[in-house]
C-alpha cells in the first residue's frame, strides 16, 4: 500500500498519523528507504534497541532516545543501528542533530560491544549520505538551549 496516495488514510493509527503529519514528498522518501533497505522500519525503534541490547547482554541500561527517526534498521552484518532521516524541505534541525550525536556518544562510551548508531540522510533526489555522528556530537554538544530551540 502506498502511503503517499492521497486516498490512503485507513490502516493502523500509526500509518494514519504519518499520512497526516508529513508531506507526500517526505512520505515518498521514507517509502524509498523502506523499499531499498531490507529490514528497515518506521515504527518500534525503542523496542528494537532494547531487543538488540538484550541479545548483546549489555550490563548498562539503554541510552535514552530523545528523537524519532524517520526510519531505522538494525544491521547485523555491520553492527550498526542505521538511523534514516529524510530531508526533502529542510535540513535536520540542530536539536535533533545534537540528540543524535549524544545518542552516538552514549553507545560509543560503553565499550562492551562494537555496535554504533549511524545516520543516513536521504535528500529530495533519493541520494543517501552517511553522516558521521561523532562529528555531529562534537559540532553540537556545546549548543545552548536557545541555539537549538529555533532549529
Amino acid at each position: 500500500m502506498n502511503r503517499s496516495d492521497p486516498s490512503y488514510i485507513s490502516g493502523t493509527s500509526a500509518d494514519a498519523l504519518i499520512r497526516l503529519t508529513f508531506t507526500p514528498e517526505h512520505i515518498a522518501g521514507v517509502d524509498a528507504v523502506i523499499a531499498g533497505y531490507p529490514g528497515a522500519a518506521i515504527m518500534g525503534f525503542p523496542q528494537a534497541v532494547r531487543d538488540l541490547r538484550a541479545r548483546l547482554k549489555c550490563s548498562e541500561p539503554a541510552p535514552e532516545i530523545h528523537f524519532v527517526p524517520d526510519a531505522y534498521r538494525i544491521n547485523e552484518d555491520t553492527c550498526e543501528i542505521e538511523i534514516f532521516e529524510v530531508e526533502v524541505t529542510h535540513p535536520i534541525p540542530a536539536r535533533k542533530l545534537r540528540d543524535l550525536g549524544l545518542y552516538w556518544s552514549e553507545w560509543d562510551a560503553e565499550g562492551e560491544h562494537d555496535w554504533l548508531p549511524v545516520l543516513i540522510q536521504v535528500d529530495r533526489f533519493g541520494t543517501h549520505h552517511r553522516r558521521d555522528l561523532s562529528i555531529a556530537y562534537f559540532e553540537t554538544a556545546t549548543l545552548t538551549p536557545t541555539e537549538t530551540a529555533n532549529g
